[in-house]
């Protein structure tokens, strides 16, 4: 939550298991979906889900204005929060069965 954007998606990239690896595609695939397309500097465009992975989706967000790297950080945010929700969800079903 206190790192940037880039930054957890090196982390996340740097962790050898599976659930380090899991997460970075969810999120890397997310935004792929959220902002595919997306024009990030002349003649390039933000991967879509299917072509963003690590590499691609770390290059677009270099190359990405200042508004489109909140936007995506925000996107972000917004999944990571609902993931947390979920796991926090199925974690306290998993207690009581």
């Amino acid at each position: 939550m206190n790192s940037g954007l880039m930054q957890t998606l090196t982390f996340l990239q740097s962790k050898n298991d599976e659930q380090h690896k899991m997460l970075l595609c969810h999120l890397t695939m997310w935004l792929g979906r959220t902002l595919g397309g997306t024009l990030v500097a002349e003649n390039d465009r933000f991967p879509s889900e299917l072509a963003a992975d690590f590499k691609t989706v770390l290059t677009a967000l270099y190359k990405s204005p200042s508004e489109l790297y909140m936007r995506a950080n925000s996107e972000t945010m917004a999944l990571l929060r609902w993931i947390r929700q979920f796991a926090d969800a199925k974690k306290s079903m998993e207690k009581t069965s």
